[in-house]
């Protein structure tokens, strides 16, 4: 808002997304900018944890690629951090930032807005010189990307232990970014960006390798539009009514209610993902190890960044899909089903570990005598699970196919089920096809079930369940009767 009071300027670069438009009516204001689809650094380091330094070399030197276009105009950003770095769904190959959310932007040279005393930003990332009162300057900007990459790189916020453990080429370049003293960091996004690049080339940062099965994904996170409507508006235009008396205009509080409503409507179709998990309560974890639950019959309603648990008495049917399908809950017959069971009495060789998972068994299955126990390796929590193909029976095109787990966890961590087609080579064909993230009640088995229509016959559609909430000694996974069912 105070970006569009500020200044009428546009920054038209790959990495910024900036207000394309706007309108306002007394204190309500729109914007309309471009939609990114593929979350922000917030969530993918919440997912992974800390990023490999070839896949967060290319965020940073994108980032002060942004910085130095919108520095350009004279626009400080003063608001760098993760949540505002969006990123394009690019899958596993070279990611795309894209620098948003001009809200408390400064256009130097302009009156500023703040009251004196009163210093605007997100703590961890605001520059000290700032909380001193000192005007808008571009170093601000490079000390948020130094405080970024101290987080992309290692998880951690900066403070002298985390710098000293950054890789020793770059660690130079990022102390002086997070300088208390704007004098001491790089005088512009522009510098900083060919030092990064210089830096990076000396820590040896190997190219992203799309091929590498644990390379960082980043996938998806808007829903599809709604059936009957394209990217401008309803594919099929309003039938005609007749003319006909016309009705007294609303009050401008009435028109104000309505817009803002319209708007919260059109953008729940746009963007919400939902997603039904039943919980099955015949066999639990933590009443076989000792642990006592009390169970209870709900379903959880998992919506984007927001879970709502209802009473139900459902039992029969769950809704975790790619593609809105709903499945039956009931595990699919030996016969029909293409995986391996990964409870059985010793683990399958098809199941491996996935990201930092380590995969073992523990004597509390869902059926059967075990259950395959997932747990990480890792210090900070990243995606840890298992993954596995079908034994048999190559993909056909155009044919859909049903995987579904039963996972449970002592925790209330969230678990994701994917798949992901490969040629019999193991060169990637699509995207993954990831369920949304299902909050698991601690001590009851959730069903987690996606869907995917193969794009080619022959192929291989590897299955993977794991969760971004686990890390060394803190967490695990418990997965039973999985299935992958075609048609």
């Amino acid at each position: 808002m105070r970006f569009v009071r500020e200044q009428s300027l546009r920054v038209v670069h790959p990495h910024v997304v900036a207000p394309a438009g706007w309108a306002a009516e007394d204190e309500q204001v729109l914007l309309t900018m471009e939609l990114v689809r593929g979350g922000d650094v917030a969530r993918l380091l919440g997912d992974y944890g800390a990023l490999p330094l070839s896949f967060a070399a290319v965020l940073v030197d994108q980032l002060l690629d942004a910085l130095t276009a919108v520095h350009s105009h004279g626009i400080v950003h003063r608001d760098v951090k993760p949540s505002n770095l969006l990123l394009e769904p690019t899958g596993r190959n070279r990611p795309v930032l894209r620098l948003a959310d001009f809200g408390i932007a400064a256009v130097l040279g302009e009156p500023r807005l703040t009251s004196a005393g009163l210093a605007v930003g997100s703590p961890g990332y605001v520059a000290p010189e700032r909380l001193l009162g000192a005007p808008p300057d571009v170093r601000e900007d490079i000390y948020g990307v130094g405080v970024v990459c101290c987080r992309l790189l290692t998880g951690q916020p900066p403070s002298p232990e985390v710098l000293r453990s950054l890789p020793k080429p770059l660690r130079a370049l990022v102390s002086a970014m997070c300088a208390q003293s704007p004098d001491d960091r790089p005088e512009s996004a522009a510098i900083a960006r060919e030092e990064w690049r210089n830096a990076v080339e000396r820590a040896g940062a190997e190219p992203i390798d799309p091929a590498d099965p644990h390379a960082i994904e980043v996938f998806e996170h808007v829903a599809p539009l709604p059936e009957g409507y394209g990217p401008d508006g309803p594919l099929t235009p309003p039938a005609p009514t007749a003319p006909s008396a016309p009705a007294a205009e609303p009050s401008r509080r009435a028109r104000r209610a309505l817009s803002v409503a319209g708007a919260l409507v059109l953008a729940a179709g746009l963007t919400t993902s939902i997603i039904l998990s039943t919980k099955d309560h015949s066999s639990s974890v933590s009443q076989r190890l000792g642990h006592t639950t009390t169970a209870s019959s709900t379903t959880t309603r998992t919506t984007t960044g927001t879970t709502r648990t209802t009473t139900s008495t459902t039992t029969s049917t769950t809704s975790t899909t790619t593609s809105s399908t709903t499945t039956s809950d009931t595990s699919a017959p030996a016969e029909d089903n293409l995986l391996s069971d990964p409870g059985a009495e010793k683990v399958p060789a098809a199941w491996t570990s996935f990201g930092s998972g380590v995969v073992s068994q523990v004597n509390a299955p869902r059926s059967g005598t075990k259950a395959l126990r997932i747990t990480s390796s890792a210090e900070q929590e990243n995606s840890a699970g298992a993954t596995t193909k079908p034994a048999h029976s190559p993909t056909v095109a155009s044919t859909t196919y049903h995987a579904a787990c039963w996972v449970q966890s002592l925790d209330a961590v969230g678990a994701i089920l994917q798949i992901q087609e490969y040629t019999a080579d193991w060169k990637r064909v699509a995207d993954p096809a990831p369920s949304p993230k299902v909050v698991l009640d601690p001590g009851e088995w959730n069903r987690v079930s996606v869907t995917y229509t193969a794009r080619q016959s022959g192929n291989q559609l590897p299955v993977t369940v794991f969760s971004n909430n686990l890390r060394d000694g803190a967490g695990a996974l418990f997965v039973d009767d999985c299935s992958l069912t075609a048609g």
